[in-house]
């Protein structure tokens, strides 16, 4: 996936789909700090790939010892209209294992 994500004639969204699938796959054992890097290009309005960017940045600040990051960027998933349902109810479940 690395290999097609720097592929200049590969089209940009196939480069991008294949950055993402290479960070979904790194999620439970990359560096937190490398995995944020990853994910960081697809956190805005416009990405289809924000909400699960957002939730792998969670997995990151989790994998981090960062607990209170991780909780926040769950609360915004959970609170964004636009979060898929079942990603919603992941995050708060996942909220709500996390709280003390």
């Amino acid at each position: 996936y690395d290999r097609i994500s720097g592929d200049a004639s590969v089209g940009q969204i196939w480069r991008n789909l294949a950055a993402m699938k290479a960070a979904v796959l790194l999620a439970g054992t990359a560096d937190p700090g490398e995995l944020r890097g990853r994910l960081s290009p697809f956190l805005g309005e416009e990405s289809p790939w924000r909400y699960t960017a957002k939730e792998l940045m969670a997995v990151a600040a989790l994998r981090a010892g960062e607990t209170d990051e991780a909780i926040g960027l769950l609360e915004e998933l959970r609170e964004e209209p636009g979060t898929p349902a079942t990603m919603r109810q992941r995050a708060a479940q996942l909220i709500d294992s996390l709280s003390p």
